[in-house]
């Protein structure tokens, strides 16, 4: 099962995707983890999860957030060509400040 949420604010709507299906990090706080990691989710899916909510608002998401299920620098590849997908002007459209990688701390990651 793959989640997304919602949130909106008077500057706009934001969204908060997730990056895997389960995750293996392991955080004691995150009940991501309980059933551990069970794929990543392809840039497609990724994007899907924004499409579908628009589609669903009838509204346009403004801000996304990377900090569903799943840790984003676990899923380094795909999430890099996520995000150059997102901001394309033929697609989504979203610039990096509107971005946010939440991460537990993949540092070799990080550092890319």
């Amino acid at each position: 099962m793959i989640e997304c949420v919602l949130m909106r604010y008077n500057y706009g709507n934001s969204i908060c995707i997730s990056t895997q299906v389960g995750c293996s990090m392991g955080c004691k706080f995150c009940a991501s983890t309980i059933g551990g990691k069970v794929r990543d989710l392809t840039p497609g899916e990724m994007i899907g999860q924004i499409i579908t909510v628009q589609n669903d608002i009838k509204e346009r998401i403004s801000n996304v957030v990377l900090m569903g299920t799943g840790e984003p620098l676990d899923n380094f590849d795909n999430t890099i060509k996520f995000l150059e997908l997102l901001r394309e002007p033929e697609g989504l459209h979203i610039g990096m400040r509107h971005i946010t990688i939440s991460t537990c701390g993949l540092v070799p990651e990080i550092k890319s």
